[in-house]
């Protein structure tokens, strides 16, 4: 009986993985052919079940969408490639919008997180839009401690003025 039951979930699971499979493929087919609502609808939906080819696809789609100057639907299509689906690309893409305030206001804050999480990723998808998500985080984390600096520098704190001088290549 446990033979028939595990072979019986076998079967289900593969035929899940199948259908799965045929799903990607026909929205992968529709984004190719332009039918751009269609793919939409079918990756986010296996994106959503946590498929991560359907979230690649999401975050391809958001990408497209970003470059197009829709920003609203880049938006969604790569909070749901990063947040569901932990491609570190749709992550490194949306600290770019929030670090530089397109389609969304600017907050360092949210650009440092979505950076991070892209840094962070285990997906091998995008690796150099990764190294980006980790420079991106860099940077800001800079910008914070430049921030930091100079109202310490304000306040009197002279070993912080001596710190924004030597950043800015200045000499005693």
């Amino acid at each position: 009986m446990l033979k028939r039951f595990v072979f019986i979930g076998f079967i289900g699971l593969s035929l899940c993985i199948s259908v799965s499979a045929n799903e990607i493929q026909e929205a992968h087919k529709a984004y190719f052919s332009n039918n751009i609502v269609k793919a939409e609808k079918i990756f986010t939906k296996l994106c959503k079940k946590g498929n991560f080819d359907a979230c690649v696809g999401c975050m391809n789609l958001g990408s497209d969408y970003l470059n197009g100057i829709d920003y609203t639907k880049a938006k969604k299509l790569l909070e749901l490639s990063c947040n569901v689906g932990g491609v570190g690309v749709g992550c490194s893409m949306l600290g770019k919008m929030y670090y530089g305030g397109y389609g969304v206001v600017k907050n360092i804050d949210i650009a440092g997180s979505y950076a991070n999480k892209a840094c962070n990723s285990k997906d091998n998808y995008g690796t150099g839009q990764r190294y980006f998500g980790c420079a991106l985080e860099g940077q800001i984390l800079m910008e914070k401690s430049f921030i930091s600096f100079s109202k310490a520098c304000e306040t009197g704190n002279t070993d912080a003025c001596d710190v924004i001088k030597s950043v800015a290549g200045e000499t005693k």
